[in-house]
C-alpha cells in the first residue's frame, strides 16, 4: 500500500491515535460511551455524537496541529506552545487547541508584517 501511495505522490503520515476516542473533539473533556448503543457517545455538554466520528476528528486535528507547528523554527514555536499549552502534549489536542494555535499564529504573523512595513 505504501509503495502504491508513493508512486502516486501521496504523502503518508503517522499519527498517534492513543486517547483519540476518549476526548471530545470540541474540547469539552472526556466522552462517556452509551451503554446500550456503543456507536454513540455523550459529551460533557450533553450532546450526543458518533463515537468513531469524534475519534476521526481528533486524528485529523492532531495531524493539522503537527503540520502547523512542524515547519516553524524553535524560536517561533516556543512562544506559541507557551500560550497554548495543550499543543505541547499532543495526546490532549482537540479542536479548541487547533483554533487557539491558528489564532495566535495568525496574530503573530500580522504583528511581524506591520513591523517590517
Amino acid at each position: 500500500m505504501r509503495q502504491k501511495a508513493n508512486c502516486c505522490g501521496i504523502r503518508i503520515s503517522h499519527i498517534c491515535a492513543w486517547k483519540t476516542s476518549k476526548l471530545a473533539f470540541d474540547g469539552n473533556g472526556a466522552l462517556k460511551r452509551d451503554e446500550t448503543n456503543h456507536a454513540t457517545a455523550t459529551f460533557a455538554s450533553g450532546k450526543q455524537y458518533n463515537y468513531d466520528l469524534s475519534m476521526s476528528h481528533n486524528i485529523g486535528i492532531r495531524y493539522s496541529v503537527r503540520d502547523l507547528l512542524k515547519p516553524l523554527p524553535v524560536i517561533a514555536r516556543s512562544p506559541l506552545l507557551a500560550k497554548v499549552q495543550d499543543a505541547e502534549r499532543r495526546i490532549q489536542v482537540t479542536l479548541v487547541t487547533l483554533k487557539a494555535l491558528y489564532h495566535d499564529l495568525s496574530h503573530t504573523v500580522q504583528q511581524k508584517r506591520g513591523f517590517y512595513t
